[in-house]
């Protein structure tokens, strides 16, 4: 498993994380209290992006952690607890938002947010999906049983070709991403 810290700072428009925030029921680029929100029409996936794992908020560096999987939807299995906090499973997946420029990282550990990430691979995981990007639309917000939280829920629109569309290296380069990633906001949901 590949290791990801990453601390938390001060967050603007330049965001380069998007977050569902149930409590919202809405989507923005970095905090919420930033005030960036965005409206998902539709999302193009990158096909080589999508990474599984483990994550949790470290409440006494006011950090996130991110233990990558080698191989995406294959465990290497839960690492052990950190300063007493257990990992949750996690996801990372690197999106181009109709209407926004710049791709944006969509990652989380939080159930709700996890729930919408499976539902919306079920949607193209084909063979198809191999070889071009997905392209999903927001269909709903679902509530989820039993739970305090919601999923967004995608359908699939097409996939493309796009040449454009290229994976940075460093979305794969760990220590980069360390100093970048300060912006995602741990206060919507309670991760299960």
């Amino acid at each position: 498993m590949d290791d990801l810290v990453f601390d938390h700072d001060n967050v603007n428009e330049s965001s380069i994380y998007l977050a569902y925030k149930h409590n919202h029921r809405k989507w923005f680029r970095g905090k919420a209290e930033e005030g960036n929100e965005v409206v998902i029409q539709t999302m193009t996936i990158h096909n080589n992006s999508l990474r599984s794992g483990f994550g949790l908020w470290d409440e006494t560096k006011q950090r996130y952690h991110f233990v990558w999987d080698k191989r995406f939807s294959v465990s290497d299995g839960k690492p052990e607890p950190l300063n007493d906090v257990e990992y949750k499973p996690a996801f990372s997946c690197y999106v181009k938002v109709a209407g926004i420029d710049e791709p944006l990282i969509w990652r989380s550990h939080q159930y709700g947010q996890r729930m919408g990430f499976q539902q919306m691979c079920s949607t193209f995981w084909t063979k198809e999906f191999q070889s071009k990007h997905p392209v999903v639309s927001l269909k709903d917000i679902k509530n989820l049983a039993d739970v305090n939280t919601s999923a967004p829920q995608f359908e699939l629109v097409k996939f493309i070709e796009n040449d454009d569309f290229i994976l940075p290296k460093w979305y794969d380069n760990q220590d980069v991403l360390e100093e970048s990633q300060n912006d995602q906001d741990n206060s919507d949901e309670i991760p299960f």
